[in-house]
């Protein structure tokens, strides 16, 4: 990661007491009313299971994906810019129904001559980490492959490819980090016997340690809930857990 990131300090503090319900001695003896025994009023599992749900949450909220309409299930290129050469894949329009990897949709594209380039502008936090990943394929299988694939992050090239062989879909993906607010993710085709299809474009803020920790604690938790773990007994017991830290400099 290129500068200084500093994951936030994060404490979680989840005090309970456990305090079992104990006969009253005084019972009998003169001047002595009966007290009501005490009960807990939340138990430990109670307790854990609500850390656990709370540390869920706050881990998908830090994984949310940034692209729109990676898997073009809208049926069009809606949060795409569409430029250079048409897509001339069967499809005048680019999408196409045919065997996509996942749902309904997926992008094609067939230019025997020129580019056709999708791309889309992503917010992202300067300094930060991502994961772009997505799905493609080459058909089809009867072909001499003349082709060329291209795709870049923020201007800079990541990957420009000539005569890709024929495949089915093939998961493919790299790691890119952010200069500014503002990130293009684009990509670009060119296919003269046959086509490239494009599906489950995915990009993801890449965790850093703590946010791992954090995520991890919650699995823990609710590994040993579902196991039943022993309660324990005593009185005044605390859970406390320091999940994040800074990360030095690379």
């Amino acid at each position: 990661m290129n500068g200084a990131s500093f994951g936030p300090r994060i404490l979680l503090f989840c005090p309970f007491s456990i305090k079992a319900d104990v006969p009253d001695r005084n019972v009998g003896r003169p001047g002595c009313a009966r007290k009501t025994p005490r009960r807990r009023r939340i138990s430990v599992r109670t307790t854990l299971t609500s850390v656990a749900v709370l540390l869920f949450l706050a881990c998908g909220a830090a994984h949310a994906g940034l692209i729109v309409n990676g898997g073009f299930e809208t049926g069009n290129f809606t949060g795409w810019t569409v430029t250079g050469a048409g897509f001339n894949c069967g499809s005048p329009s680019g999408i196409s129904n045919n065997t996509p990897h996942s749902g309904t949709y997926s992008a094609c594209f067939g230019n025997p001559s020129a580019l056709t380039f999708i791309s889309q502008a992503l917010a992202t936090t300067p300094g930060q980490q991502y994961a772009v990943t997505f799905w493609y394929a080459q058909q089809p299988s009867n072909q001499t492959p003349s082709n060329e694939v291209h795709v870049s992050w923020d201007g800079l090239i990541v990957a420009d490819v000539s005569n890709v062989p024929v495949r089915t879909w093939t998961y493919a993906g790299f790691y890119a980090t952010a200069s500014g607010t503002s990130t293009q993710l684009q990509f670009g085709f060119e296919n003269g016997p046959g086509w490239f299809s494009l599906d489950d474009v995915q990009v993801d803020a890449v965790p850093e340690p703590g946010a791992v920790i954090l995520c991890g604690l919650g699995l823990g938790l609710l590994g040993l809930l579902r196991r039943g773990a022993r309660a324990r007994s005593g009185t005044d017991d605390h859970f406390v857990s320091s999940v994040a830290r800074p990360v030095s400099p690379k």
